[in-house]
């Protein structure tokens, strides 16, 4: 599979079980604009942070106006997408092909759900958003920036 996909275009493949270090480092690589640490420099957890978030991809932990927020993988793997391309909108599309790393399906609601059950665990609400805002035909934004 990992020949199957690096001939197809992928730029790197990670094998099971999957290793927060090296996806990470993966991760921090591909990022335009953004240079990989060294290796030779251990450094801090890597952190993303925007407005009330911080997102620490070593330690795989969330924390919202400094509470840790406990996430499944995918939901992990939505905000880290989510929190990276903070304030523009995102399609289903796009966040699908990127945490899940398959086409999109033509019928699916999973997108959905795992946003609702990130509002939940963010103690966001679908009628008055604080965080993660649906734009009805498009996608989603993440807007940090708002006040509680």
């Amino acid at each position: 599979r990992a020949m199957r996909a690096l001939s197809a275009g992928a730029t790197a493949c990670v094998n099971r079980p999957y290793r927060i270090p090296e996806l990470a480092g993966l991760l921090r690589g591909s990022l335009p604009g953004t240079e990989a640490a060294p290796p030779s420099d251990p450094g801090g957890p890597v952190a993303l942070r925007s407005g009330d978030q911080e997102l620490d991809a070593l330690g795989h932990r969330l924390f919202v106006d400094g509470q840790p927020v406990n996430l499944a993988l995918r939901e992990f793997g939505i905000m880290d997408f989510l929190l990276r391309h903070s304030g523009r909108v995102v399609s289903r599309e796009e966040l699908w092909t990127e945490v899940w790393r398959k086409p999109l399906p033509p019928v699916n609601n999973t997108i959905a759900v795992h946003i609702r059950r990130l509002r939940h665990k963010l103690g966001d609400s679908e009628a008055q958003p604080r965080f993660i805002h649906t734009v009805r035909g498009l996608g989603y934004r993440l807007d940090t920036t708002s006040a509680g």
